[in-house]
């Protein structure tokens, strides 16, 4: 029997209210880096952000999964780094993350009705073909009794 799929129970409104503030986020960052305070502040806004996101994921019970949780932890470090450097922290990483989390669990959703599908099928698969073995079962019997009659009528 295969491993039963985690659902998601991160909704998409959830996910898209979270993209939305990642967005700002991305933003603020963008407009602080034009001043040069942004330099400094942005690092420090990077960690809460990634750890408040990384602490939401994981209490709602996105990490729970081990090929999600690698997906997932794989593209927040690759966030991180890319926020990290100086030039490439302009690009709206955060918002791609929180977007690449959110089609992740979209996709383990479907993953998850699918393979629900298919043991409903297979039950039901099992269930008639354990009524036809029933069925031949008793037409098994009902012609051993016929030949039994048959030969108590022969023999009388």
């Amino acid at each position: 029997m295969e491993e039963k799929i985690h659902r998601s129970k991160v909704s998409s409104i959830e996910y898209g209210l979270i993209i939305g503030a990642l967005v700002l986020v991305d933003l603020l960052q963008i407009g602080l880096d034009f001043f040069v305070i942004g330099i400094a502040i942005n690092r420090y806004l990077d960690m809460f952000v990634g750890a408040t996101f990384l602490l939401f994921l994981f209490l709602r019970g996105e990490m729970k999964n081990s090929q999600t949780r690698t997906r997932l932890l794989t593209a927040f470090f690759a966030t991180f780094i890319v926020e990290e450097i100086p030039i490439l922290d302009i690009a709206p990483a955060w918002t791609f993350d929180g977007w690449y989390c959110w089609r992740q669990s979209v996709a383990i959703n479907k993953l998850a009705d699918e393979q629900e599908r298919r043991q409903a099928e297979d039950q039901e698969q099992n269930k008639l073909q354990n009524q036809q073995e029933k069925m031949f079962r008793l037409q098994a019997i009902r012609q051993s009794q016929q030949d039994e009659e048959e030969l108590y009528e022969e023999a009388a």
